[in-house]
């Protein structure tokens, strides 16, 4: 009996170190970088499921362990170290290490076989040495037993007792007043001005986009602030280079301008929302990955924003659908999975797919001034089927970057739609900008320049069409809808290029 309960500890503590990964980031989500870019706190069903999912796979492997299936606990290894390396390497990530710079750099095809060569290996070396092996693996799982108690105390605790983030501001429904001048700003995560545009390849169609840009005042050689998002949109935003930031809460991020020590916290100091506000101008948002409503709440007159979707925030909320994607996660990765598309990708879709409806319905209000949309495309994952116009293809491979394109030519002509259909688009400035370009240019064949961003404008009359082609920082965007919201004057562009 005794035997047997020291067995069943083992497979317990085994089956609890396979869940390392799902552990983790339950259990370090409250801190401020992590805590952040959530929009919502982990419900208590994510971690009484993974306690019951850790207590089915003990007795899973309980099973296998009186019947001897040797190979059942070498592919029981192979994840318990996948497990443990990729949350490594997250954490070595996340302090900007050079060891996942370098395996980002690596090409998929060849790192996927590599994975799984190491992963045929350490079966096949389990196996082929299985009795000395086995006993040293037993000891070290019953030695790693004691956190079972830790993880499922721990658990049960913050089930209970984790902060809320907050709940999101109620949406505002438009109201009778009738917006003299409308701008909406439209940020493409990640759109680079020479693949889209200037050095577009061969067989790429970008049509929406392409007609716009024949009606819009056009800098060629746009610069972004940086070449990271949650850089250049604060940049942006206040109209002046940021240097760094560093998360300090749920709500706060506190920003170094570039040039000085000075210091300042997003949504404190005066932005684009804080100055339109001032003349009584109404603002609203939909955005992703940076949590504006909890920052711009009360500079804003609507707002709706979603997370970056990752494994953490992909599982589900109802207890069914995290016990079945808990498992199923420990065999993928956010973009990677041996199912097909990951969790992570298909919520993302359902992210995209939301965000069209809600940005194409916001950017037609006639009672908003000031309309701010930041799109999660064309940036990874890529999802997008050209030739059925639904987001339905997955590929990791960096030619995807380009059906995304045409996924941000699709979504662009949605919001034009609805403009069109509330008879707001001929009144509207409408400008067409990114935050920074694409990171995987080289493998396109392109130089590694990730700051050449398109900056498109299309001016109420199509007034002013044409081409700038001198340098311009795109820092000044800001200040180019401000002026013409604010007096209705449209040579800001110009000024701003002269001063540069």
């Amino acid at each position: 009996m005794r035997d047997e309960a020291i067995r069943f500890l083992k497979c317990l503590s085994a089956a609890n170190l396979c869940y390392f990964r799902i552990w983790a980031e339950l259990f370090t989500w409250p801190a401020p970088p992590s805590l952040f870019f959530r929009r919502y706190a982990p419900p208590a069903t994510w971690y009484y499921s993974a306690i019951f999912n850790v207590l089915i796979l003990a007795v899973v492997l309980y099973v296998f362990a009186k019947k001897r299936w040797r190979l059942g606990f070498a592919m029981l290894a192979c994840v318990i170290a996948k497990e443990v390396v990729f949350t490594a390497l997250k954490v070595e990530a996340g302090l900007g290490g050079r060891v996942a710079v370098f395996l980002n750099s690596v090409p998929r095809s060849l790192l996927g076989a590599g994975l799984a060569v190491a992963v045929i290996s350490f079966a096949l070396l389990f196996l082929r040495w299985s009795p000395r092996v086995q006993a040293k693996f037993g000891s070290f799982l019953f030695a790693m037993s004691f956190l079972v108690p830790l993880t499922f105390g721990n658990a049960i605790f913050r089930a209970s007792h984790d902060p809320v983030l907050g709940a999101p501001a109620a949406r505002q429904p438009a109201s009778a007043y009738v917006a003299a001048r409308r701008a909406v700003w439209i940020i493409f995560d990640e759109m680079d001005e020479r693949i889209a545009f200037s050095q577009r390849p061969a067989g790429l169609s970008l049509p929406n986009l392409d007609r716009f840009r024949s009606e819009a005042q056009v800098a060629t050689q746009a610069l972004s602030p940086s070449d990271a998002t949650i850089v250049s949109i604060p940049s942006l935003l206040i109209g002046e280079h940021v240097r760094s930031d560093r998360p300090l809460s749920a709500r706060r991020l506190e920003v170094t301008f570039a040039g000085s020590r000075r210091k300042g916290e997003l949504g404190q100091v005066p932005d684009m929302f804080s100055k339109a506000r001032e003349h009584r101008l109404r603002s609203g948002i939909a955005g992703w990955y940076v949590p504006y409503c909890r920052i711009f709440d009360s500079r804003v007159d609507d707002c709706i924003w979603w997370p970056m979707n990752r494994q953490i925030n992909s599982y589900g909320f109802t207890l069914p659908q995290t016990l079945w994607n808990q498992p199923r996660s420990l065999f993928e990765t956010s973009l990677y999975s041996m199912f097909g598309p990951s969790l992570a990708v298909l919520a993302h879709v359902r992210t995209v797919n939301e965000m069209i409806a809600e940005a194409a319905a916001m950017s037609a209000r006639g009672d908003l001034n000031l309309v701010y949309c930041h799109f999660p495309v064309p940036h990874t994952p890529f999802v997008y089927d050209p030739t059925k116009r639904t987001l339905t293809s997955y590929t990791t491979h960096a030619r995807g970057y380009l059906d995304n394109l045409q996924l941000a030519d699709h979504i662009f002509s949605k919001l034009r739609e609805a403009m069109e259909r509330a008879g707001v688009w001929d009144q509207t400035a409408v400008l067409v900008t990114a935050d920074h370009g694409f990171r995987q240019s080289a493998k396109l064949g392109y130089p590694a320049e990730t700051r050449h961003v398109p900056w498109m404008i299309k001016w109420p009359g199509n007034r002013e069409a044409g081409t700038i082609d001198s340098p311009f920082e795109s820092v000044g965007t800001a200040d180019v809808l401000l002026e013409f919201l604010t007096s209705g004057k449209i040579g800001a562009v110009d000024r701003i290029v002269s001063n540069q």
